[in-house]
């Protein structure tokens, strides 16, 4: 069938669907544990982030401003937040991730950031505080939904909203593990779907890119192979092929390990 015949508009088109294959496709083991499991390997890399440095200047927080932050992780963003906005909240499904941020919220005398554990995808607009600023920063929830965590971030937002993905590269040590897995280790869906899902619920974003150049640090072989590898299921020939490649093509400096790597980010931002 020819697709331009078959339809009457862009919006036509299911992209949620096409997200959610996507998502399914690389996301489906990654639950609470997964990521209860993550916090506690990465937390010491909460520090400093570059990528936070590049995008604080395109969401333009005013001091005044109260911040949702989806998604919080180890706190990344909503420690830096913390220093800029008058109140942040930080959501996150893992509630080891959400320790490590009040613990490093303690440290740094930060008494602005208030914790809510919890499935976005299951939240309510109630259950929620209203906020200037909603931020889904490298980490839109939608393993289930991806218009609903949209439609959510909207909803409790009273401002702006702003969501960041990863623009899908072609990284010559991603396409390598890909061969020797034979599946496809890039494991962000696609950036350009996010902005039809968007697009197709009424929205116009403000559409931005800025590209990360870095060196990416790894504690020990096994802590690359955690990040790159994630939660896929390997068996035990495939892992060991891998931690082979890993540990050939990985810089070794100072007892840890580093791959150099270019990382576009698309930044979609709209008013409320």
């Amino acid at each position: 069938m020819d697709i331009f015949n078959s339809i009457n508009s862009i919006n036509d088109i299911d992209w949620a669907s096409f997200w959610q294959k996507q998502v399914q496709h690389t996301y489906k083991t990654q639950n609470s544990g997964f990521w209860d499991d993550w916090a506690r390997k990465i937390k010491p890399k909460a520090k400093h982030s570059r990528y936070v440095e590049m995008l604080l200047p395109l969401i333009h927080i005013d001091p005044e401003d109260t911040v949702m932050d989806v998604g919080t992780g180890t706190g990344a963003l909503t420690i830096p937040l913390a220093k800029i906005a008058l109140k942040v909240y930080g959501v996150d499904l893992s509630t080891e991730a959400l320790k490590v941020v009040m613990a490093q919220a303690e440290e740094e005398n930060l008494n602005n950031i208030t914790p809510i554990q919890g499935d976005w995808i299951k939240l309510e607009p109630k259950d929620l505080p209203r906020c200037d600023v909603a931020i889904a920063s490298r980490s839109i929830p939608g393993g289930s939904d991806i218009k609903r965590s949209i439609w959510l971030m909207n909803e409790v937002a009273l401002k702006s909203c702003h969501i960041t993905w990863r623009v899908r590269g072609n990284d010559p040590l991603d396409r390598q593990i890909s061969e020797i897995m034979n599946i496809d280790i890039d494991y962000s869906p696609e950036h350009a779907i996010l902005y039809n899902v968007i697009e197709g619920m009424g929205i116009h974003p403000d559409v931005r890119t800025f590209t990360l150049k870095r060196e990416k640090e790894f504690s020990s072989l096994e802590d690359a192979f955690f990040q790159i590898v994630r939660s896929r299921d390997i068996d035990t020939p495939t892992s060991k092929k891998v931690m082979e490649l890993l540990d050939e093509k990985l810089e070794k400096r100072d007892g840890y390990l580093y791959q150099k790597k270019d990382t576009t980010w698309v930044l979609f931002s709209w008013n409320k």
